[in-house]
């Protein structure tokens, strides 16, 4: 037999004074679970890195002049994510959206959307200006004041994130106005409105006048939470095959208690 030849007289794999001996549902269980475990530890990875490109692509944007908002619909909404913008106009106060579950120092609310109409153009754009309280129920809606006349406004475009996971239904509640909606869908409230709508909304500048706090938050978590949650992750698989190991381990019985067994096993054949 050639020395690379298995030898079955080897016997199970010993680890000290124990036989590693592998049974078939912690194998099993091992299985489905290792991988699960290492990828949710490289998507965190890969989370840290897309926030860390947003944080970069945000510093690199506020050096940028502002984009002035006219009549023309912005092409590539996502290369202009977090630019900083400019837009006079008057705004609508009849068609305005109330953005729903935004916490602001531990209170429950809503952000304030408010449809500006870009000065001497039929478009418009969705200014966000900020969080309002929710009132004593869902059905007693804050009253959403706008400022009058023309309004310069400053801040920031961003893309809306759409549809959250697990909620379903429609973006918004009724059909009346002001809305309740769980989420901004852009194009399906142009369709509602009839407004030729720039496909960005626009964070107003805290620095702009208004009696609404606004605290944005580019990334909600730093890098670094979601690095750490990586580490948990790969800690868990790591002590997950630790754990199969310990539970695979049999205590290897002396030679003489060896022999007893196989002497007993002798008899009873």
């Amino acid at each position: 037999m050639s020395q690379g030849a298995l030898n079955p007289a080897r016997g199970p794999m010993r680890i000290g004074k124990r036989q590693f001996r592998p049974r078939l549902w912690p194998t099993i269980a091992t299985l489905v679970l290792l991988p699960i475990l290492i990828a949710l530890g490289f998507w965190q990875l890969d989370r840290a890195q897309e926030k860390r490109e947003i944080q970069q692509r945000f510093e690199r944007r506020t050096h940028e002049a502002p984009l002035v908002l006219g009549a023309s619909l912005i092409d590539s909404p996502k290369a202009l994510h977090y630019r900083q913008a400019t837009a006079r106009g008057v705004y609508d106060a009849k068609h305005q959206l109330l953005i729903d579950n935004k916490v602001h120092q531990g209170r429950v609310g809503y952000d304030v959307l408010s449809p500006l109409r870009i000065q001497g153009t039929d478009t418009w754009v969705l200014v966000n200006r900020g969080w309002v309280a929710q009132g004593s129920s869902r059905h007693d809606l804050p009253a959403l004041p706008v400022p009058q006349g023309t309004v310069e406004v400053h801040g920031l475009l961003e893309v809306p994130d759409g549809k959250p996971l697990f909620v379903g239904g429609d973006y918004r509640e009724g059909s009346g106005w002001p809305a309740v909606a769980l989420w901004l869908d852009l194009t399906r409230y142009a369709k509602q409105t009839g407004y030729r709508l720039q496909p960005m909304e626009l964070l107003q500048d805290p620095k702009d006048p208004g009696d609404y706090p606004r605290d944005w938050q580019i990334v909600t978590l730093p890098p670094e939470k979601s690095v750490s949650y990586a580490v948990q992750w790969f800690t868990m698989a790591g002590a997950l095959v630790i754990i199969y190991i310990v539970v695979n381990l049999r205590r290897t019985p002396p030679p003489g208690e060896a022999d007893s067994t196989e002497a007993g096993e002798s008899e009873h054949d």
